[in-house]
């Protein structure tokens, strides 16, 4: 596959356990639905987060998503990451799992209800274009897909229906969006990657 690539199993069991525990804790993904408009069906809980005393680098797209948060390059643990230790010890065990020596970015754990959707939309800006993104699937059904490329040129397009207990890493530089056609949540820890080797640039 072009736009993805799968990393390898992990065990997800104790997280999503304490992820449904916490459930209470998912807010919607941006304060102001207008800052994200692909995202604003999304419900999220932050885990790692920018860090605010670092330079802002705004950002938009190509297709009128714009995004006026700050996008700084380093990201810090959020209040919240203490709340997951479960999840955190998640994702330390998936940095074992990509490039020596990366750094981890933002961090969050991503909810998509029965009948959501993320809109089509790229992640340009600096801070992306020194990040890979990866996802840890929790919890999928059969009705979640996940696409990626180039509608406009034919056959570029890639669709996948990750399973739970993966990890992916996928290139969000370029169109990507997915939907929930299923009848349960689909819950993924979504971890931004910094290193010097991006698998996607």
């Amino acid at each position: 596959m072009k736009y993805f690539k799968f990393i390898g199993n992990i065990d997800v069991t104790a997280a999503l356990q304490e992820v449904e525990q916490q459930k209470s804790m998912f807010a919607p993904h941006t304060p102001k639905p207008e800052q994200s408009p692909p995202l604003r069906e999304g419900r999220s809980v932050h885990l790692r987060i920018h860090d605010h005393s670092k330079k802002v680098a705004d950002i938009s797209d190509f297709r009128g998503a714009k995004e006026m948060a700050d996008k700084m390059l380093d990201a810090i643990d959020s209040p919240l990451m203490p709340l997951f230790p479960e999840c955190k010890k998640l994702i330390d065990l998936a940095m074992t799992m990509v490039p020596e020596g990366s750094i981890l970015g933002r961090c969050y754990i991503a909810k998509m209800i029965p009948g959501g959707n993320v809109y089509p939309h790229i992640d340009p800006g600096r801070y992306f274009d020194i990040h890979d993104r990866y996802h840890i699937v929790l919890q999928t059904n059969t009705g979640v897909s996940f696409s990626c490329g180039k509608e406009e040129v034919p056959g570029d397009v890639e669709t996948v229906r990750f399973e739970a207990g993966e990890l992916w890493v996928f290139n969000n530089k370029v169109m990507h969006w997915a939907s929930n056609k299923g009848d349960t949540d689909r819950i993924h820890i979504i971890m931004d990657v910094r290193n010097d080797k991006l698998q996607f640039n």
